[in-house]
């Protein structure tokens, strides 16, 4: 077998953290993850056609869900400027990856590069998936979000607990928390594969959105040509998408009491 050409073993240990002296290759390593950066398209990829919603939608449990959303904090160097905007509520500096993932922790959107302070919902509205959604909607889908996110027709989040939720309530959120944990999973293995995401000892802010973005399209890659993934995850199929027709003309907080109404 042919051995892997030279500047592919390089990355692959920058990425594993197997190394720190990377910067007499720091050349290639930018050139190789713009290269990956450009297989984007190819890899992150959104369900555009309504046969791939459905598909996607199968893989979740929850009904009518075709991803979940969250952000995670990439530790890293403290910047020269704008140090207060880059620091985040646990005292470190950092950059939020915000993505969306299907049921196999696949990213099917990502968000790069925003300062650490930024609140999640913040980063949301102004992404690009955000306002994508805000405009057009996604029905009859919907992503699943933690409670950091506001409630929206295309974004279901869990009921406040105010200490007086009901029983089926309690349901719901269990149900829609069980399997919103996907991505916490997808960015755990991200981080785990890849451990150069643990911390960027870089201070240019772009060239982290490379690499962070880079990382993405290798964790998709690998998903993509692993089968083993499946044996990790109980994604099951949602009953509930086949038989249950959610209306269009129902607000936010209709459609939840509507989702709870299913799960019952």
């Amino acid at each position: 077998m042919k051995p892997p050409a030279p500047w592919l073993v390089r990355l692959c240990q920058f990425y594993c953290a197997k190394t720190d002296n990377v910067h007499d290759h720091v050349i290639t390593l930018v050139q190789v993850c713009e290269v990956l950066c450009q297989l984007a398209e190819r890899y992150i990829k959104w369900p555009g056609s309504p046969t791939e919603m459905e598909d996607t939608a199968k893989g979740f449990k929850f009904p009518w869900t075709v991803g979940a959303v969250d952000g995670s904090h990439i530790h890293c160097k403290q910047p020269h400027s704008q140090i207060e905007a880059y620091t985040n509520r646990k005292a470190f500096t950092s950059v939020v990856l915000q993505a969306v993932c299907d049921s196999r922790m696949s990213f099917t959107d990502v968000s790069l590069g925003w300062p650490g302070s930024m609140h999640d919902a913040r980063i949301f509205r102004l992404s690009n998936i955000g306002k994508r959604l805000e405009r057009d909607g996604l029905q009859p889908y919907h992503l699943l979000g933690d409670s950091a996110y506001p409630l929206k027709t295309f974004l279901v989040v869990p009921f406040r607990d105010n200490g007086h939720l009901s029983a089926e309530e309690i349901r719901f959120n269990m149900a829609q928390s069980s399997t919103r944990i996907i991505i916490e999973r997808a960015f755990a293995r991200l981080k785990g594969k890849w451990r150069r995401l643990k911390y960027l000892d870089m201070e240019n802010l772009s060239l982290m959105s490379t690499v962070i973005k880079a990382a993405c399209v290798l964790h998709n890659f690998v998903i993509a040509h692993d089968l083993s993934v499946s044996d990790e995850l109980d994604i099951g199929s949602s009953s509930n998408v086949a038989s249950a027709v959610v209306r269009s003309d129902l607000s936010a907080a209709e459609r939840r009491k509507e989702l709870m109404y299913m799960l019952t």
